[in-house]
């Protein structure tokens, strides 16, 4: 006799099983896609915040390497330095009028959302800004090294601190910083 009631195909029960592990493998890689795209951006918007810090820093070097005098007023986070051929000099308590240049840390205002650095080129009395996203207290920071020989300060560390947002959407610190001194030292 001849078996006509051969089964060919799928049950349904190997269907929903098949169906049930599709599902979890393609739950997986939507997980996998998704976290991999949030770490993506979470790189890019740290290596801009990054890259942000690295031009002002040039900025900086560059001016306050071309400037005969350079001090920190810790009072108005303000870097002053006085360029060669400056018509003012720098007093010793950093006092300066619009003849001299300044990177100055700002807070939030009706224009900017958020801190940013202020760079006041000589002769220029309002400045521009520099860079955005800095941290609110230690957005610029100096500390001097000070020459133990001739018992001066040489060389200043300039400590500049920004924000970004993490995957956690938690707010993380990013900080560069760089030697400066002047030419005349």
């Amino acid at each position: 006799m001849n078996d006509s009631h051969v089964q060919k195909g799928f049950s349904l029960i190997e269907l929903m099983v098949t169906m049930v592990v599709a599902l979890v493998v393609l739950a997986g890689m939507t997980s996998l896609f998704v976290s991999q795209t949030q770490t993506a951006r979470v790189l890019n918007l740290k290596s801009d915040v990054m890259a942000d810090l690295f031009l002002a820093s040039q900025i900086m070097q560059t001016e306050l390497r071309n400037s005969s005098k350079v001090c920190w007023n810790v009072a108005d986070s303000a870097l002053r330095y006085e360029p060669f051929g400056s018509l003012t000099v720098l007093t010793t308590a950093c006092l300066s009028d619009q003849y001299t240049g300044a990177f100055s840390l700002r807070p939030v205002n009706a224009t900017h959302p958020s801190p940013w650095i202020n760079w006041k080129k000589s002769g220029n009395v309002q400045g521009q800004e520099l860079i955005r996203n800095m941290q609110a207290a230690t957005g610029i920071t100096v500390i001097p090294n000070v020459n133990t020989i001739a018992n001066m300060v040489t060389v200043k560390k300039i400590i500049l601190t920004s924000e970004y947002v993490d995957k956690d959407q938690n707010i993380k610190n990013i900080k560069l910083s760089v030697k400066v001194w002047p030419r005349n030292m």
